[in-house]
């Protein structure tokens, strides 16, 4: 279970880093890091969580 939670944890900070540098002018890295966290959602069978990451991804590259 600790496992999990690491990953988990990990991959919150992985979105929250590309969220960082997107909006510092950094988008392709941004979105690259963005993406790869969505992908692990996804990957984890965890589709609430993927959904609700795809939908701020969606918002912030918009803007």
């Amino acid at each position: 279970m600790l496992y999990k939670k690491n990953l988990f944890c990990r991959n919150m900070s992985r979105f929250t880093l590309g969220l960082l540098l997107h909006q510092s002018g950094k988008t392709s890295e941004g979105k690259a890091k963005m993406e790869s966290s969505i992908r692990l959602f996804d990957e984890l069978g965890l589709p609430e969580m993927k959904a609700y990451y795809q939908k701020i991804f969606d918002e912030s590259v918009k803007n």
